[in-house]
């Protein structure tokens, strides 16, 4: 479908009553001419059938700007405090790009199953989906061009780094999701010889499931299709792994998590949660145009979460991929555990 002309979106800004002061004039002004100028370089993409990689840096910036405008942020949690009339037009006008699960954009927005973050949108990141369709294979060029989803990528070799370095007899994976982090990880060696998946999501688990099955050979599999905070068993673990849950946790449910998972380690064992860094760039975009919305933290943040940890019980450090967009909070049982990850 070809895109009306800007003025189309931009001839109404918004549409609100204004009151007579001229400081809220002066704002409201201001925001207008930034939703437009973000409306304006995305309706120019889409007539020239997708951003190029020169435009990236544009249009992230414009977005940057309406988010700063449009959105507060408190405690890590987004919310929308102004309309965004004009652009909300041209994304909705343009609903194979940016509401239809045929893009990667679409996809999150969609959110096909049910939930932000699903099994299928990951693998499509690990993946780096891109659509056969010329008019929309631009758009996801530029959505795998983010620091997000390079983060995403990133986890399996950060928890390739964690098996090598600490060699597990035992991994939990909690909020598994398709696994493919484990599955980049792991090698023809044994460790870890056992691996349990828990998940709220039975597809998920059956993706994993197919994700594993070449490493099932050698290794015990286990899969437990249930919320995490109802997880209870007797075994213990040497590495807990949780790359992407807690992003969708407040602060009270990932405390109380923590505390149920802290006592599932050996003494030799480890915690690791993962979670998007405050300083995520990639943030407007995904907030503006996909509506996937996370619990951003910074390393303060989280290490306030394992604040019901007893201090003598082990110890705690944050670390951070090469992207510094993905943060890992790490409790170690061990008093004497030596972190080389510890970077924050």
């Amino acid at each position: 479908m070809h895109a009306p002309s800007p003025s189309y979106f931009l001839r109404a800004p918004f549409g609100r009553s204004r009151p007579a002061g001229p400081i809220y004039q002066k704002r409201l002004l201001l925001m207008d001419i930034i939703e437009q100028r973000a409306a304006s370089l995305l309706l120019s993409a889409i007539d020239t059938l997708g951003p190029d990689p020169a435009e990236y840096s544009a249009i992230s910036d414009a977005l940057d700007h309406l988010h700063r405008s449009a959105f507060a942020v408190e405690g890590g949690i987004s919310r929308r405090i102004a309309p965004m009339e004009a652009f909300d037009r041209a994304l909705d006008t343009n609903r194979e790009i940016f509401r239809e699960p045929v893009t990667m954009q679409g996809f999150a927005y969609s959110r096909p199953h049910g939930y932000s973050g699903d099994f299928e949108i990951i693998e499509r990141i690990y993946s780096t989906h891109i659509s056969r369709d010329p008019k929309l294979s631009k758009w996801d060029q530029f959505f795998h061009a983010s620091h997000a989803t390079q983060a995403v990528r990133n986890r399996g070799r950060i928890l390739a780094d964690l098996l090598e370095r600490n060699r597990p007899e035992s991994l939990l994976s909690v909020g598994a999701g398709p696994a493919l982090d484990i599955a980049r990880s792991l090698h023809s060696d044994s460790y870890p010889a056992r691996i349990e998946l828990l998940d709220n999501d039975l597809k998920a688990l059956r993706r994993a499931e197919e994700n594993l099955q070449a490493f099932s050979a050698d290794r015990q599999i286990a899969y437990h299709h249930k919320n995490a905070l109802r997880f209870r068993t007797e075994k213990k673990f040497d590495l807990i792994w949780s790359s992407g849950l807690f992003d969708y946790l407040n602060d009270k449910t990932a405390k109380l998590l923590i505390r149920r998972l802290f006592p599932m380690l050996t003494e030799r064992g480890m915690l690791v949660i993962g979670n998007f860094g405050a300083d995520n760039p990639s943030r407007p975009y995904m907030e503006i145009i996909g509506q996937w919305f996370l619990i951003h933290r910074d390393a303060e943040n989280l290490r306030s979460l394992c604040a019901d940890i007893h201090p003598d019980a082990g110890t705690v450090s944050v670390f951070s991929d090469e992207t510094g967009v993905n943060l890992f909070l790490c409790l170690s049982k061990s008093k004497d555990a030596s972190n080389a990850f510890s970077n924050l």
